[in-house]
């Protein structure tokens, strides 16, 4: 049970704020790549099945890449929150066999944590940019460790941070065939769906 409400709980938080964030075609997607990335790893290391949580650990992907660019966006701390306590419980559980409470209650602090905090006023950008960090250290961990939500994890790191250098590329080639420099723009999170 703690696997079920856990899974429905990260996929509300990160689906609404990926939805939020995201062109349909962009978190369709994420979730896509997260799905086939988990999915065909676990093939090889878990023969026995995957299931929905990998394909939303796409979408964590995707929203760590706005993170790192858009850390201002006050809408972030929930869902990064989330996954970066959902991330450690299942470190915990891959590397020292905890039990499914101890993950549950980490899940669980560190998300009050987050809620706690974000009620207060956005978190500062270094703070988003911290939890980003521990979104790629944890699933280069879980990867390491054989765990199927690293790749989905990589995954959505790779397709987002592909789909911000084609779309600012384009961005690039537009403004500069209308005659102004695009040297000053920096990436923003609606660049996906240029």
């Amino acid at each position: 049970w703690v696997a079920l409400v856990g899974n429905l709980v990260l996929l509300v938080a990160i689906g609404a704020a990926a939805e939020a964030r995201l062109p349909r075609p962009a978190w369709a997607g994420l979730y896509l790549a997260g799905g086939l990335a988990g999915q065909l790893v676990g093939l090889r290391w878990q023969p026995d099945g995957a299931g929905n949580s990998v394909a939303v650990f796409g979408l964590v992907g995707g929203l760590a890449v706005l993170g790192a660019v858009a850390p201002e966006d006050a809408g972030l701390a929930l869902p990064l929150g989330l996954a970066v306590a959902w991330v450690v419980a299942l470190l915990a559980a891959d590397v020292g066999g905890a039990a499914p409470t101890v993950g549950a209650a980490l899940l669980a602090a560190a998300g009050t944590l987050v809620i706690r905090r974000a009620r207060r006023g956005p978190l500062p950008p270094p703070a988003i940019r911290t939890g980003v960090c521990a979104l790629a250290l944890g699933a280069a961990a879980l990867t390491a460790t054989g765990d199927i939500h690293g790749p989905a994890i990589l995954a959505g790191l790779a397709a987002t941070a592909a789909g911000l250098a084609v779309t600012q590329r384009r961005a690039g080639a537009r403004a500069g065939s209308a005659g102004r420099g695009a040297a000053g723009r920096g990436v923003e999170a609606g660049d996906l769906g240029a």
